[in-house]
């Protein structure tokens, strides 16, 4: 019996894979195509996904309102992250709390409630398109299924505690 229990420190339960959250997300991104044209480019949507990711049911997910406008997208997940304030502050608190086990990038979904779509961009949308792209990024994370949801930010969004 000893021997069982001590095996058991080893024992690792993989996240189950979730293909419609992948889809989900998928949708999400080509409506943000849709509505930003030529403009957004293959690195911001590599890195977004990298952060959306990892496409598994359950675990941690932050959501955050909207991106910076500008990101160093081309250097990829890491340097996005160590650019940026609230990421970083979040990538350090991840590690922090989950005492070394979970990083930001691979461990953590990363969501914005309007991704690919920043203050001045909004600015310039109709409201149509802006709640298109909400109920389009509420889809994906309904289809994810946090155990957790991390909200950043001061507004209620209601949709994301009905049918709780």
């Amino acid at each position: 019996m000893e021997e069982i229990t001590e095996r058991l420190s080893y024992v690792k339960l993989a996240p189950q894979k979730s293909d419609a959250f992948l889809r989900a997300f998928e949708k999400v991104v080509a409506y943000a195509s849709e509505l930003r044209g030529d403009q957004l480019s293959d690195a911001e949507i590599d890195v977004t996904r990298r952060l959306a990711g990892p496409f598994t049911c359950g675990r941690l997910l932050i959501l955050l309102i909207e991106p910076r406008q500008q990101h160093p997208w081309r250097q990829g997940i890491h340097t996005v992250i160590l650019d940026c304030a609230t990421l970083n502050a979040l990538r350090e608190g991840v590690h922090i709390g989950s005492n070394g086990a979970l990083s930001l990038a691979d461990d953590v979904s990363v969501l914005d409630l309007r991704p690919f779509v920043w203050a001045g961009l909004k600015d310039r949308l109709e409201e149509g398109q802006l709640v298109k792209l909400y109920d389009l990024v509420i889809e994906a994370i309904s289809a994810k299924r946090p155990d957790t949801i991390l909200r950043m930010g001061n507004v209620r969004h209601q949709s994301l505690v009905e049918g709780q």
